[in-house]
């Protein structure tokens, strides 16, 4: 998969599920396996990579942090 596919694609998975976990989970970070359509959630990055790695250990995952552009921010 080329790496914008990757990123249309998992974009296009949290876009179908934005919504609702928005109502319980905003703040959260999501990682998406897009070959699969599987997501994890946890408090943090590493939180949501340790649970998505048990369930897909060789895949690559893209991650947002629920209701908020971007994972982290530069200060």
């Amino acid at each position: 998969m080329t790496k914008d596919r990757f990123i249309e694609k998992s974009e296009s998975i949290y876009s179908k599920v934005k919504t609702k976990l928005e109502k319980t989970h905003k703040g959260d970070v999501i990682a998406i396996e897009p070959g699969s359509a599987d997501y994890t959630i946890g408090k943090d990055t590493l939180d949501a990579a340790l649970k998505a790695k048990k369930q897909h250990p060789n895949k690559i995952f893209y991650f947002l942090r629920i209701g908020f552009p971007s994972v982290h921010k530069l200060r």
